[in-house]
């Protein structure tokens, strides 16, 4: 084989490999209900928040049911269900606290930020780091993102759930953890 041929082989073959880790990508984000009740505690953690904060769970556990999103600034359905949790966290505000945790080394403090007031979301957002390395273990985050965890007010895991999000499910799952 000439090495033109090989060349556009090689590159034909790269196409495929990508175009293929793209629709999984995009299926493993849109599979609808991919929830698993976990019913165990969810572990705690304290990170620095992109303001500097110190965010500890276990500081809301009992007072708040808690969303907690493993999502990153690239990733557009990540994107769609934080402008889902923005609503929803509007829309119950004594009851409700959000925890964005981002699993990309990109994602610094400044300029996970300035993404999150960009598209004003109101909530923590904790930037990568040593410490977000050692949660993504802690609650198993190896598919994928976007990732939910949906926390009751005695610190457990009542909902786990990979994939987009619609407004309703968010609003049945919350009804259902806080009745």
């Amino acid at each position: 084989m000439s090495g033109k041929i090989q060349t556009k082989l090689n590159i034909l073959i790269l196409g495929i490999i990508i175009i293929v880790f793209s629709i999984v990508t995009v299926l493993i984000a849109i599979i609808p209900e991919n929830e698993t009740p976990n019913h165990r505690i969810a572990p705690n953690f304290s990170a620095l928040t992109t303001d500097g904060s110190k965010y500890t769970l276990s500081n809301d556990i009992g007072k708040k049911l808690i969303i907690i999103d493993f999502m990153a600034t690239w990733c557009n359905p990540c994107l769609e269900i934080g402008k889902i949790y923005n609503q929803t966290l509007t829309d119950n505000p004594e009851t409700l606290t959000i925890v964005s945790i981002t699993i990309e080394k990109l994602d610094t403090a400044a300029f996970l930020e300035s993404w999150r007031l960009a598209w004003d979301f109101d909530w923590n957002f904790i930037p990568y780091g040593n410490y977000t390395q050692n949660i993504v273990k802690e609650y198993k985050i190896d598919i994928g993102i976007p990732a939910s965890f949906f926390i009751d007010l005695k610190g457990i895991i009542r909902v786990s759930h990979l994939g987009l999000l619609s407004q309703k499910t968010v609003d049945n799952w919350l009804n259902g953890i806080y009745s």
